[in-house]
């Protein structure tokens, strides 16, 4: 490229006739930079081409942020349905041996001393198992009878939301969301996202409202 053009292009004096926009003025005039060219002198960058390019990183950011959150909370959630179905799985099991339903987690084939090392009794007397106080208080979740067979997380923002058993002691059984447990003061932002959550997972039909929860199907 003959000298002259590169030292109009850099000085914008060509730039302004082709109409760039300021990111590509930059890139362009970093790049003659990086080259250090000995005819080349280096200016700094106008105010206006670090704001413009400021802008585009906001804006991306603004994007791009609540998009990963939700992702992470939609993938920590499948652990949670996945352990839901175990759940329903294991209280049908118990039925079909025994022709009735039990409320003592114990009594389940899915329990084991090594999966939920952890068993507390809640304010209402129902035991609550899981293996919350591992550390990793984000990833923690327990299993409760309390209010219905129910797997929550343990810890967080989401606290005590997640998956029950609804009709959980008819041959009906099947999993719902938990979502909007006022009794654990979710803030407004948190039930929002994980209700969107479980919507976006089909959960959208409300069947009733018990223990504070709303109770939602497929």
């Amino acid at each position: 490229m003959d000298k002259k053009y590169q030292k109009r292009i850099f000085n914008g004096k060509i730039l302004s006739k082709h109409k760039f926009s300021g990111l590509t003025l930059v890139t362009l005039r970093a790049f003659f930079c990086m080259r250090r060219c000995p005819f080349l002198r280096c200016a700094g960058f106008t105010l206006l081409e670090l704001l413009v390019v400021v802008l585009i990183i906001g804006i991306l950011a603004a994007v791009a942020v609540p998009q990963y959150q939700k992702a992470v909370l939609s993938s920590r959630s499948a652990q949670l349905e996945m352990w839901a179905g175990e759940l329903k799985k294991s209280i049908q099991n118990y039925m079909m041996a025994n022709g009735k339903n039990t409320l003592y987690f114990e009594d389940l084939d899915i329990y084991s001393e090594q999966k939920f090392p952890i068993r507390e009794p809640s304010d209402s007397g129902c035991a609550a198992y899981g293996n919350f106080k591992t550390g990793d208080g984000a990833n923690d979740f327990y299993i409760s009878f309390c209010y219905g067979p129910r797997v929550v997380f343990a810890a967080g923002e989401y606290k005590d939301l997640g998956f029950g058993i609804c009709d959980w002691n008819t041959e009906n059984a099947r999993i719902c969301g938990l979502a909007n447990a006022c009794k654990s003061g979710v803030s407004d932002s948190a039930a929002k996202k994980w209700r969107s959550v479980l919507e976006s997972k089909g959960y959208k039909t409300v069947t009733g409202n018990y223990g504070c929860y709303l109770w939602m199907a497929k």
